[in-house]
């Protein structure tokens, strides 16, 4: 059952996804806040087309989870009232070019 009067804690929504994405066999990769660099590496366009909200300045955990054919990586902004996850899945571009068979 939820209790709508207990209220989350940043620490509680650190360890909760943390620990998710250790068992499905990531890991944490950095912790902190988000370098200017980073951000700069993606236009405040694309990433916001994206829908993507975390800023230059802000606390946030990064974790990879390394497959055989691809990588998922999670960002989570922990808060004592919210939190905002992006989620990017990295992976080899699928062949769709093909020839056509000779006659």
């Amino acid at each position: 059952m939820i209790d709508d009067k207990k209220r989350t804690s940043e620490l509680m929504v650190q360890r909760n996804y943390g620990d998710l994405v250790k068992g499905l066999g990531g890991v944490q990769v950095s912790s902190g806040e988000l370098p200017r660099e980073a951000v700069d590496k993606v236009s405040s366009d694309e990433y916001h087309k994206h829908l993507g909200g975390l800023n230059a300045g802000e606390d946030v955990d990064t974790y990879v989870i390394r497959q055989k054919d691809k990588e998922v990586w999670v960002q989570a902004k922990p808060g004592d009232d919210r939190y905002q996850l992006n989620i990017t899945e990295r992976a080899a571009m699928p062949q769709q070019a093909t020839t056509l068979p000779t006659a």
